[in-house]
């Protein structure tokens, strides 16, 4: 009870000594609620990513079925013979990995639903029930089952209401109604961590509501496709080790490839290797946040460097303030006090300090770490993660804080405590404190060391900003001010591809119709850009097969993009399905495909057919234009090898026109309207999602941008810390030279010239931290050469910038203790000793 009072009591101590120096406090607690918030957002964006177990029954036993080697992908015959042969598993459940967009129509409005297709075991397996309602089941994944879904929580709660009469209604998605029999828990996304499911259906279901003959002229189903589309993930039999399942599947595989039918390569006619399977702990989940590795390792280290910096200000403060407190020190030590109880009373004081820095911290850590997952997603897609806390995350919350307790106060307690008890009483306090040209030498190392890892905070913010710049600058080969992308939703019970392709054509015509349009274009694809097989002969040379994405557009597209063309005509609407098969190919396609041709206007190539009903036929494509290359995705992956062909030439892997794109003349709202109103002449049912095609374009660098604004933000508050260092520094060695300044002065130096003294030594230590800063500058700056585009890491500009403001913050923080040393009485500064 003697030492919980004893601690109680310093408690109290450290609260009277916060409240007494406020200002200090207030700076104190500002920046490490900065730093430990900045830091525990950080973590946690990482620690959900790739350390939070999933939020099912023993995700310690889950295993993932891979091919030996790594890849994941399976047929849906693999899944059905792997199901029936495998003995290790108590449970095993697939689910799809292709995109399972779907649109759920609300008047003319749409809105993007994510789907995922599952087998009727998925949630039994992992052992997750029904938050409403019932889970999916075998006998849902039967051929010919009827048609349901299980609701994701955030649906239900956005689109329902949360109302439990949900159950048995009919969800319609492309056009296709599922009955919701059940609601998954709010907890619940699935097996791959960052993914946001709206809605699980049977993977029968995609058989016979994705009609993919439709769409693509398939003679199959997806689902009966060789194709690598599923995942499979088995749970563990008690008593069942991982090594074991690993050897058993080894064996496994083998048997279940050979019981299937060789897959054909479309080129060569020749099978692919099969191979045999492997095991692969999926315990938290299966994660591909390597897609944002680079970034959050790069913003947890800048925060670590922040602390870093926080820390070494912080204990020069309290260095400064124990410095004042060298009476009261001393007097304690004369009346009994020992060292050690001395200098746990000033870690008290730290760790005080630090408790009440994590708890503003943890403020900013809550919005701090959505924050930061909304600015690293990729464009158009929506991540999601369990941010929510648990005893791992508060230890690291905890730790964090009380490290940087013992970083700012263990050494300022140790420094403080060995005082001289004469000297200290005798002068009330103002003794120096021994070793004095020591201390300023280890100041001016530390400041020294502040100012350089500012500056390489400093360097790697501005090339990212730099980069980010410098994507916006570059030219998209298109003009995208002034154009409006309307994404198209074709949603009706009785889908009928004639009537979408003639009302497609139909809405285009209303389009360029409406006042204030001036161009409107449409374009048709399945899901973005397909990879046709193109044939390159030329005389006396091989055939070669160059890559190029197909994207099937109108007459007027490039007019309406204003994409110049290089080279030949644009489309017209004689370029129909009775006339030659024509080409628009990109510069970069140009060159791809006729590298040794100076200008291909007038040659062929042949394509060959992949799917549907004309799968294995060629046809001669004549080249009838070149256009500028554009961006067609991120802007730092540089041109693509485009190929154009007309929409009324599409044979296969094309859908009905899916997006238009206006380029019009006055307010965005007004022209909105009127394209609705015109839109609802040919079809009241189809909807549309709009947007403009510059907010598209800067998506395409939001992360870009918003690392830049992150990384910035970060070399502010390490410029603000080492502006507090420099004053902090600048103050307490001022304060030590008081006799040194009295005795100049007295001597005849005058105030100006005591003020450049200071003025100028401190300005001199940051000089040579910045010098290091340079070269500390250009190691970070190697250390993200992959996130730069457009600059170099020796961007002098970027360096000059980060030395003048790390030059002009130290002015600023030298000034105030250099003007306060110049205006000292000489008189009293001599009495001070």
């Amino acid at each position: 009870m003697r030492w919980v009072e004893s601690i109680w009591q310093d408690v109290r101590y450290a609260v009277r000594a916060m409240r007494s120096s406020a200002g200090l406090t207030a700076v104190a607690v500002l920046s490490l609620a900065l730093g430990i918030g900045t830091t525990v957002a950080i973590f946690s964006v990482m620690y959900a990513l790739i350390l939070k177990p999933l939020p099912v029954q023993q995700p310690d036993r889950l295993v993932q079925v891979v091919h030996r080697g790594g890849v994941s992908g399976h047929s849906y015959a693999e899944w059905r013979e792997f199901r029936e042969r495998q003995d290790i598993f108590s449970g095993v459940l697939a689910y799809n990995t292709w995109d399972s967009n779907f649109s759920m129509t609300q008047g003319q409005e749409q809105r993007k639903v994510q789907g995922l297709y599952v087998s009727g075991d998925y949630f039994t397996t992992l052992g997750v029930p029904a938050a409403l309602g019932r889970t999916l089941t075998a006998s849902d994944d039967e051929p010919g089952a009827p048609p349901v879904c299980v609701l994701g929580y955030a649906l239900w709660r956005e689109h329902y209401g949360e109302s439990p009469r949900v159950l048995g209604k009919t969800i319609v998605l492309d056009g296709h109604g599922f009955q919701i029999v059940g609601v998954a828990p709010k907890s619940f996304f699935g097996v791959e961590v960052g993914a946001n499911p709206e809605a699980f259906m049977p993977l029968e279901a995609e058989r016979t509501f994705r009609d993919y003959q439709r769409l693509y002229g398939r003679q199959t189903p997806s689902l009966d496709s060789p194709s690598w589309i599923l995942n499979i993930l088995g749970k563990l039999k008690p008593g069942v080790t991982f090594a074991q399942a690993d050897a058993r599947l080894k064996v496994l595989g083998k048997a279940v490839y050979k019981a299937l039918p060789p897959v054909l390569d479309d080129r060569t006619g020749k099978p692919y290797p099969t191979g045999t399977l492997a095991a692969r702990a999926v315990t938290n989940g299966i994660s591909e946040w390597y897609f944002y590795s680079d970034m959050v390792l790069l913003l947890l280290t800048m925060a670590g460097v922040a602390m870093v910096i926080a820390c070494a200000n912080l204990g020069n403060l309290l260095l400064a303030r124990a410095t004042k407190r060298r009476g009261e020190i001393a007097t304690r030590l004369a009346l009994g006090a020992t060292r050690w109880r001395l200098v746990r009373q000033l870690l008290t004081e730290s760790v005080s300090l630090a408790g009440a820095g994590c708890a503003v911290g943890l403020v900013f850590a809550h919005w701090g770490s959505k924050a930061l997952v909304s600015a690293v997603e990729f464009p158009g897609e929506t991540t999601v993660l369990n941010l929510s806390w648990d005893t791992k995350l508060v230890a690291f919350a905890v730790g964090t804080a009380l490290l940087c307790a013992l970083l700012f106060g263990l050494a300022p307690a140790m420094r403080a405590t060995r005082v001289s008890l004469y000297s200290a009483i005798h002068s009330g306090g103002n003794a120096p404190v021994a070793g004095g040209a020591r201390h300023r030498l280890g100041n001016a190392v530390l400041i020294v060391v502040q100012v350089a890892l500012s500056m390489a905070l400093l360097v790697s913010a501005g090339l990212l900003v730099r980069t980010a710049h410098a994507l916006l600058a570059k030219d998209p080969g298109y003009d995208a001010k002034s154009v409006l992308v309307a994404h198209v939703s074709w949603n009706e019970e009785n889908e009928n591809l004639q009537r979408q392709e003639f009302e497609g054509q139909q809405l285009l015509e209303r389009f360029r119709s409406v006042p204030g349009v001036i161009s409107a274009s449409g374009t048709a694809a399945s899901g973005g850009t397909s990879l046709p097989d193109i044939i390159v002969s030329q005389q006396g040379q091989a055939d070669r097969h160059p890559r190029g994405y197909s994207i099937f557009v109108t007459p007027t597209f490039f007019q309406t993009r204003r994409t110049p063309m290089l080279a030949g005509r644009d489309f017209n609407d004689g370029d129909d399905e009775a006339s030659l098969p024509v080409a628009i190919l990109s510069d970069t396609a140009a060159r791809v495909f006729f590298p040794e041709v100076a200008n291909p206007i007038g040659l062929r190539y042949r394509q060959r057919e992949e799917e549907g009903q004309h799968k294995g036929q060629e046809y001669s494509v004549e080249v009838v234009g070149i256009s500028k290359d554009i961006d067609y995705q991120l802007p730092n992956y540089g041109p693509l090898p485009i190929v154009y062909r007309p929409v009324a030439q599409c044979i296969t892997l094309c859908s009905p026109i899916n997006s238009y794109e206006i380029r019009f003349a006055g307010k965005v709202p007004g022209i909105t309207a009127r394209l609705k109103d015109a839109a609802a002449t040919v079809d009241s049912h189809v909807a549309f999602e709009f947007r403009l095609m510059a907010d598209e374009h800067k998506d395409t660098v939001r992360r870009n941008r918003a690392m830049g604004w992150i990384a910035t933000l970060f070399g502010l508050f390490a410029g603000f810390l080492a502006m507090i260092g420099v004053y902090g520094v600048t103050a307490y060695a001022s304060s030590q030279r008081t006799r040194e300044i009295g005795i100049r002065m007295a001597l005849g130096a005058q105030p100006g010239d005591v003020f450049r003294m200071i003025l100028w030594e401190t300005i001199l230590v940051v000089f040579i931290g910045v010098a290091l800063g340079v070269a500390a500058g250009y190691d970070a700056a190697q250390g993200i050469r992959g996130m730069l585009w457009g600059v170099k890491t020796s961007d002098p500009l970027t360096f000059v910038l980060a030395g003048c403001a790390m030059m002009f913050v130290a002015g600023i923080a030298a000034f105030l203790p250099a003007w306060r040393a110049a205006k000292a009485d000489p008189m009293a500064a001599l009495r001070a000793e």
